[in-house]
């Protein structure tokens, strides 16, 4: 759990990103992981990892028809990311989210 309440976590999050941008001087030691590294783990691992299992589902229960539990529980997901209705669009999009669009982001903040 991060802990988003905690000034000074954010503060050492700040700290880093300047660390990041090259506006600091000398780097901050951390036991474990440093506060950008696990504020990107929480982004790009936990939130990405549900985005694909929603999605992942709801492009599923199209599948498998009207009234299927994956529809009743999923269904409304495409709505929300998919206005088009072409099946191409909702793969495309997928592909951010399993792609190597983010590594990069992710790579730099978890040192």
């Amino acid at each position: 759990m991060l802990p988003i309440f905690n000034k000074h976590w954010w503060e050492e999050v700040l700290f880093e990103m300047r660390w990041y941008l090259f506006l600091e001087k000398e780097p901050k030691k951390y036991i474990g992981h440093n506060p950008l590294a696990q504020l990107s783990m929480f982004f790009f691992v936990v939130l990405g990892s549900i985005f694909m299992i929603f999605t992942g589902f709801a492009m599923y229960s199209e599948g498998t028809g009207l009234g299927s539990w994956q529809d009743r529980l999923f269904g409304w997901v495409i709505p929300l990311f998919w206005t088009k209705p072409r099946c191409s669009h909702r793969a495309s999009f997928r592909h951010v989210g399993d792609g190597d669009f983010y590594d990069g982001a992710y790579l730099c903040g978890d040192s």
